[in-house]
């Protein structure tokens, strides 16, 4: 299995993961964990479409971390300079974390196509690597005509 299907495959089985979860809701005491990590980007401004993470131990109240500077800078890990809709999910083991993004810089290309998505793995939240797909270069018998790609993330219901 070459890097490209190994990538793909990935980014399915985090699908399915996620969407298989959707619906799994459990009750904060009873959680071991402390808080809440969420991880975004800003619109806005010099450093916009950068992975940023915010922290919260109730969910309602957030505090952004590093100042609300970009912990990760986007030219670093996407193809276009841009990072959006970063969505954080901790792997099944309980150790490992994972986001998937979607790389676009509006900021620098419009709303034009953005074919890619960014794919990052973590054991301790601080060092991070990272992989791209670009759907229809790298599997153009299924996703040849993919102009906009944007990266799945979980949905509560």
């Amino acid at each position: 299995m070459n890097k490209k299907t190994s990538l793909f495959l990935l980014f399915i089985i985090l699908s399915a993961s996620i969407m298989a979860r959707s619906t799994a809701v459990t009750e904060v005491s009873k959680s071991p964990f402390a808080g809440y990590l969420f991880a975004y980007f800003e619109g806005q401004g010099k450093q916009q479409e950068h992975l940023r993470f915010g922290i919260s131990t109730d969910a309602v109240n957030w505090k952004a971390l590093n100042r609300n500077y970009p912990v990760v800078s986007s030219d670093t890990i996407s193809k276009s300079g841009g990072i959006r809709d970063p969505h954080i999910m901790r792997g099944e083991d309980g150790k490992s974390f994972y986001i998937v993004a979607t790389d676009m810089n509006v900021a620098k290309n419009g709303w034009g196509p953005n074919p890619g998505i960014v794919l990052m793995k973590s054991d301790d939240l601080i060092h991070w690597t990272h992989s791209y797909i670009e759907l229809a270069k790298d599997f153009p018998k299924n996703f040849g005509n993919a102009h906009w790609v944007w990266a799945p993330q979980q949905a509560f219901q």
